[in-house]
């Protein structure tokens, strides 16, 4: 079984509007026993160009289990906050 990694990089334009999903999305987490492996971490570009704003990274035992945790109900019901709270990028990478 092959790793997955949901990766996001952010840039929070409404703190207030973020606080309702940053109350609730670890425990979204937990049920999928996912691992928060980088939270809220600058980048420093050696190539290319760097994304903007905050990286967080998270670890899944594997792809379906990232996948489930968002399109989970809880999952989704918060993510609405974020969507229009920052401007964001996400990305699910398989692992070796």
């Amino acid at each position: 079984m092959k790793p997955a990694f949901i990766i996001f990089t952010f840039t929070v334009t409404d703190p207030e509007g973020m606080k309702p999903y940053l109350a609730k999305v670890a425990e979204t987490l937990k049920t999928f026993n996912a691992q928060l492996l980088v939270q809220g971490a600058e980048s420093f570009c050696l190539e290319g160009t760097a994304p903007e704003g905050k990286t967080v990274i998270l670890r899944f035992a594997d792809l379906e289990t990232a996948k489930a945790w968002y399109y989970s109900p809880a999952y989704q019901a918060i993510l609405p906050y974020r969507l229009t709270s920052a401007i964001t990028h996400s990305w699910i990478v398989e692992g070796v």
